[in-house]
């Protein structure tokens, strides 16, 4: 079966087009609809609660095709009368803005009615198929909303709407009635239906059906571009979270709120200032994550999980290309100001030491109205530490210094927990909470920021930390312990070249004792690990790091002496178990053919 989100993106595709070019009404037809192969009614009332807005379709897409309109979008929707219209508001709004910033993605912002690169037309003819191609090999195209291709998909999508789209594959871009081939949910072969969306979008569910119909030639880019557009078509919540309902802002950038705006719960806000010496590659590594993903996170896809609202310098959720950064970096100082609570205060990049500097400053994160110059990392956190619920330090810059703290820096640079000290709590009783990694492991980091909700939605405990302020279920096992390769060490083995399976200590691995669980999650949806991958640990997740693991390609100072016991060991223990294999690496002398029954048994009686 279908899942509902992909069902419902498909059937609304036939929406976008089905005004345009429309004859007269007929009778039996409601007023303002176009007849085609499927009944529209009540185009009126479906149109006004439709939770987006003329203004805001307007605002979305300014440099739209004329292909493409309102009226012609509200009058299809009247034919499929659940899309966007059961579920909670949220769920209205999601599936309204997965279906909008799919078909943005195919059409460029609706701006391209037909699939602009000619050179592959010829591609989409499957000539295996016992119907052919009978309009031509190059005739079969991607055509409108979500670009309809293959001659195979234009064949399916044709008998299922009553249209010869097969022979008239040009229908889709000239009529009405072709349009709603393109409200069919293609598939490439071998493409299965994504999984069953409760109104939630996730990676798969951005990438699944478009990807039916670039399958072959590999065109959909990815989640994240269809992703992007979802996260700014929202119009953002004054006191943050996501709205689809809203009007298009005003020009000073506010926006009306609805009475059932307000009788919301107030959001937990994340603020995140990635102004410290980093190169942001925490921020990168988390949009990998997919235990759980930063999508579900900000969109309250996770049962129990609070309300939030994210500002991300990376991808803000709230504010969006229209408000634009003079909106976004309002929120920290409404935070500073007390007028939003609870939010956790994310750091990125270590804290350097403004007070050593000679002139200027080191690094800031926007400006202070009242003097026009910029406020200082270290400021900023003087400024909403003591405000936070609690305070994350992502990656290890962050949370010990990392590569900016190295030896002879002339920044000063230190972690968070050196600048607040290792024994500072929130307000709420919220050590430092350091998620290290050079960058972190995008699971690590999301499945402590959820905890962290939780724990402040009341559903989980104190969060466990060790010493070196460390979620203890992340970080309480060395690499060796999780690493596929410790087999080997045990037994004596170790790696001379780097395309070896063996034990990589003697090469310079820092795995026996380096805490991370890299080795056994892997990196990007269980992929991945330095260890997995034939790459040493050089030992990023350690507050030591990285002066007291250099130079990285030699072997540790104790590896010489733990190598050559185990290697002493080692030996005994093969030779041990080359005579148990021997033994059992054989079968029982009893399976045989012949007369006569050789097991041991006997009877009972």
């Amino acid at each position: 079966m279908r899942s509902r989100i992909a069902a419902l993106i498909g059937a609304a595709t036939l929406a976008l087009g089905v005004a345009v070019l429309a004859p007269a009404a007929s009778a039996g037809t409601a007023p303002g609809c176009a007849p085609t192969a499927l009944t529209c009614t009540n185009a009126e009332t479906r149109a006004e609660g439709f939770v987006v807005g003329e203004a805001q379709f307007q605002q979305m897409f300014p440099n739209r095709n004329a292909f493409y309109t309102y009226q012609g979008l509200t009058e299809g929707l009247s034919a499929y009368p659940e899309f966007a219209n059961t579920g909670s508001d949220t769920v209205k709004r999601q599936e309204a803005a997965a279906f909008l910033a799919n078909v943005s993605h195919e059409t460029g912002g609706l701006v391209h009615v037909v699939e602009q690169n000619t050179g592959n037309y010829p591609h989409y003819c499957d000539a295996t198929q016992p119907y052919g191609c009978p309009a031509g090999q190059a005739a079969y195209y991607g055509r409108g909303p979500i670009q309809l291709s293959w001659n195979f998909n234009y064949k399916a999508a044709g008998d299922a709407l009553g249209i010869d789209l097969l022979n008239n594959p040009s229908l889709v871009e000239q009529v009405p009635a072709g349009h709603a081939g393109s409200a069919y949910r293609p598939r490439g072969r071998g493409d299965p239906d994504p999984d069953p969306v409760p109104g939630l979008p996730q990676r798969r569910h951005w990438t699944a059906p478009p990807r039916g119909v670039t399958w072959r030639v590999g065109c959909y880019h990815g989640w994240q571009a269809r992703y992007l557009p979802y996260a700014a078509f929202p119009a953002p919540d004054p006191r943050g979270g996501i709205r689809m309902d809203a009007a298009a802002p005003a020009p000073n950038g506010s926006t009306a709120t609805s009475s059932a705006a307000t009788e919301e719960e107030a959001p937990i806000h994340i603020l995140w200032i990635n102004a410290g010496l980093s190169c942001d590659g925490d921020s990168v590594s988390l949009t990998a994550a997919t235990q759980p993903s930063i999508e579900q996170i900000a969109l309250q896809g996770l049962p129990g999980l609070p309300r939030i609202a994210v500002h991300w310098p990376l991808i803000d959720f709230e504010c969006g290309p229209v408000q634009g950064a003079d909106t976004f970096i309002e929120w920290f100082f409404k935070a500073e100001r007390g007028e939003i609570e609870p939010f956790v205060l994310v750091i990125e990049g270590s804290i350097p030491n403004e007070a050593i500097k000679a002139e200027g400053y080191w690094c800031g994160f926007g400006d202070d109205p009242a003097t026009g110059q910029p406020i200082t990392t270290s400021e900023w956190i003087d400024r909403l530490a003591p405000k936070a619920l609690a305070v994350v330090a992502i990656g290890t810059c962050a949370a010990y210094g990392g590569i900016h703290a190295m030896e002879g820096n002339p920044t000063g640079a230190m972690g968070v927990p050196d600048y607040l000290g290792w024994d500072w709590k929130s307000g709420a009783g919220i050590p430092i909470v350091c998620v290290p990694g050079c960058p972190i492991q995008p699971d690590n980091f999301a499945e402590t920021l959820t905890y962290l909700l939780h724990q402040a939605a009341g559903s989980a405990p104190m969060i466990p930390l060790d010493d070196k302020l460390r979620p203890t279920w992340l970080f309480g096992t060395t690499v060796h312990e999780g690493c596929d390769r410790a087999g080997y060490y045990e037994q004596g083995e170790f790696a001379t070249t780097y395309d070896s399976p063996k034990c990589l200590v003697k090469l310079g691995c820092w795995g026996p004792v380096v805490k991370c669980n890299v080795a056994k999650r892997g990196w990007m949806d269980g992929i991945g690990g330095c260890p997995n991958v034939g790459g040493i640990c050089i030992a990023c997740t350690m507050p030591g790091f990285p002066d007291k693991f250099m130079p990285f390609m030699d072997p540790p100072p104790g590896g010489k002496v733990s190598s050559a016991a185990s290697g002493l060991y080692g030996r005994v223990i093969r030779r041990l178990r080359d005579i148990t294999r021997k033994t059992v690496d054989k079968e029982p002398r009893w399976r045989h053919t012949g007369t006569e029954l050789t097991t041991g048994y006997r009877a009972p009686w």
